[in-house]
């Protein structure tokens, strides 16, 4: 996958469209709320939870990091446009909660992360969440191995 393959399917994704309706695949479980896992990061300021500070320094290091913030900011904005295809998300709603803002942060740094993994040419964990995404799921979590939960 190359990083305009994944900003299209952003661009044109149908988001959260499938929550709820994930099955569990080798890697992903379907969210249960009785089992032991992590949110994944809702704001651009967190760590990333996977690799840390690794690929932002190799990115640095290769001389990459304007090109980072260029694929960063296109893929964010992607994520923003894909979110013009639904109105509202009421699957995302449950009682007083709404957790669309978070999902929808969600997806902006899972993309931004997919992005780095792109440019070093180590597709891996960031690009399966966003495909999950491209594909109208919610990849909100990890368990403790990092394989994911979605909704």
């Amino acid at each position: 996958m190359t990083v305009s393959e994944l900003e299209d399917g952003l661009r044109s994704a149908q988001l959260f469209s499938m929550c709820g309706q994930f099955r569990s695949e080798p890697g992903a479980i379907r969210l249960q709320l009785a089992i032991d896992w992590d949110w994944l990061p809702t704001s651009r300021d967190q760590p990333d939870p996977i690799h840390g500070l690794k690929q932002l320094e190799q990115l640095e290091a290769a001389g990459l990091g304007p090109k980072r913030r260029a694929v960063e900011l296109s893929l964010a904005k992607a994520v923003l446009a894909g979110q013009r295809s639904v109105e509202r998300y009421p699957v995302l709603i449950e009682g007083p909660d709404d957790y669309a803002q978070a999902a929808l942060a969600g997806a902006q740094f899972a993309a931004r992360m997919a992005g780095r993994e792109l440019l070093l040419e180590q597709p891996g964990f960031w690009v399966k969440a966003v495909t999950l995404y491209i594909a109208g799921f919610w990849p909100c979590g990890t368990l403790p191995n990092q394989d994911l939960v979605v909704y």
